[in-house]
């Protein structure tokens, strides 16, 4: 018999009758034929739970058992499951979830469009004890700093099981955090990951999950932040990792500048003085004043006349400076935290980030810009509008991102990569001329990443009501349409009339019940 193209592997430990029943019923009926599901059971104490795998893999010859005479954990179920595979790719299945009945079916696509995909991951929803769907979560595309600050890819997660016996599988010490850390490792040696934009796993909020509550396991926290460690080390990138207070499972990077790092400041001065909270603000004095003061940088500060061609008088100014990492900024701008410099400049010690925006908010506390996603014909603001205490889905507002583009508000670039490009294009119009220039520098393998924990108000726009998109010229669009087809950083919501829009498409089975569907879905000789 050949292998099957998918390893479904769930370890099991006293899990509820019901939830047990129909995660293997959601395989049990899945579209795409051609898997395995290996079942582990990690010496349940509760007498249903082998009842139930007995019965399930009597009522389908894809289902394996695996029985542990004594606990291991959810690392050593893991591997046990790894090692009995025979799968080509192998998913991770928790022992209370479930998947979309065409889960396999759209993973199975998208490695069939191309040889080299290694991991895939898609998207995912979380639905309450009882099977009430209760959110979607629609994710980006691979986003690497992301992912080293949140393990967002989470579920469902599929990797070439070759490759990941290789890396040494599931690593004791991990334990609650043992898929962060392998993803980790697969990545790290990946040809390609993959995405598929859409909801085909539903992650239950047991009350002993995390999906359910923060500190359920905070054991779990601790592995993560150990992985990142480890992932750091292996890569030779230094940072020290705290842990989000707020947001438990999202971590914070201070990656380490050398002491000398030299950052020059140019700073607009075209803006009259506006009221500001019922106080006259002298905006030329008091940005400059402001952002002058930045422990533990010294800053080589410039004013540049903004009445000029701003792209013309940026790129004039940095002709002749040597500061290593130069940074523009709005004539406007107000920063909400004294280390903002070191914030917004950190993420440049990646050899393959090059531009680094922060996050600016309205005088009434609401987000103006944190980069900006493409779309079709437009150019769309990245988490528009929501206040300065909303840290947006899944905490994103809390982790270092990639964006396709940013503004000058306040942006901070490496001099070295700003003259490879040439700087900005003078032709160009306000943003048009940025956002081509981080298109540029993506086109160089050079990253453009927001971190929002550099944070500033800023004073010439405060119109909360300005449109979260705007139309881009024709030749613009014409010049980068390959990225305004396919922004590989922006989630790809479904059409509210769409058919995706309809799933959950999952129904709670019983095993007996999902038996004899698929065998009436048997076509008869």
């Amino acid at each position: 018999m050949p292998n099957p193209r998918f390893s479904v592997i769930t370890p099991v430990y006293n899990t509820d009758r019901k939830h047990l029943e129909e995660c293997i019923s959601s395989v049990i009926g899945q579209s795409f034929t051609d898997w395995e599901l290996i079942l582990i059971d990690d010496a349940s104490s509760i007498r249903h739970v082998p009842r139930t795998l007995k019965k399930a893999s009597e009522l389908d010859d894809r289902v394996r058992v695996l029985t542990r005479e004594t606990n291991a954990g959810i690392v050593g179920a893991s591997n046990d499951g790894l090692a009995h595979s025979r799968g080509d790719f192998v998913m991770l299945l928790d022992h209370d979830d479930v998947l979309e009945p065409d889960a396999l079916e759209k993973v199975n696509g998208v490695l069939n469009t191309d040889s080299e995909l290694d991991y895939v991951y898609t998207d995912e929803g979380l639905i309450t004890a009882d099977g009430e769907f209760v959110d979607a979560f629609h994710k980006p595309d691979w986003s690497p700093e992301r992912f080293r600050h949140q393990m967002y890819v989470c579920h469902l997660s599929t990797f070439r099981r070759s490759l990941a016996m290789d890396v040494g599988g599931f690593r004791p010490g991990f334990d609650g955090a043992q898929d962060y850390d392998l993803v980790f490792r697969i990545v790290e040696r990946a040809r390609k990951v993959g995405h598929v934009p859409t909801v085909l796993y539903h992650w239950r909020m047991a009350k002993t999950s995390v999906s359910s509550a923060a500190t359920a396991k905070p054991y779990a926290y601790e592995s993560g932040l150990r992985a990142i460690e480890a992932h750091l080390d292996r890569v030779r990138q230094s940072g020290v990792i705290d842990q989000s207070t707020t947001h438990p499972g999202t971590y914070r990077i201070s990656k380490r500048m050398p002491s000398d790092t030299t950052v020059a400041l140019y700073v607009p001065s075209a803006v009259e003085p506006t009221s500001v909270w019922g106080t006259t603000r002298d905006h030329r004095h008091e940005t400059v004043r402001q952002l002058s003061s930045a422990p533990g940088l010294v800053l080589e500060v410039h004013t540049v006349d903004g009445q000029l061609n701003l792209a013309r008088a940026f790129n004039a100014e940095i002709e002749s400076t040597l500061s290593e990492i130069v940074i523009f900024t709005s004539p406007a701008l107000e920063p909400l935290d004294p280390e903002w410099a070191l914030e917004i400049i950190q993420p440049l010690a990646d050899p393959t980030i090059g531009i680094v925006t922060g996050a600016t908010y309205t005088a009434n506390s609401c987000l103006e810009h944190i980069g900006y996603h493409l779309s079709g014909s437009f150019v769309e603001r990245a988490n528009f509008r929501i206040g300065i205490d909303d840290m947006g889905q899944r905490a994103i507002l809390q982790t270092v991102f990639e964006v396709s583009a940013a503004d000058w508000q306040c942006l901070a670039v490496k001099r070295a990569l700003f003259r490879q490009l040439g700087g900005f294009d003078e032709t160009l119009g306000h943003p048009w001329t940025v956002i081509d220039f981080c298109l540029r520098a993506r086109a160089l393998g050079q990253r453009t990443v927001a971190n929002p924990l550099a944070r500033f108000f800023e004073f010439t726009n405060n119109d909360d009501f300005a449109p979260r998109r705007f139309r881009a010229p024709k030749a613009f669009r014409a010049k980068w349409a390959e990225a305004f087809a396919v922004d590989p950083y922006r989630p790809q919501k479904p059409r509210s009339l769409s058919v995706e829009s309809d799933r959950p498409y999952w129904q709670p089975m019983t095993l007996r019940d999902a038996a004899k569907a698929r065998r009436r879905s048997v076509p008869k000789d």
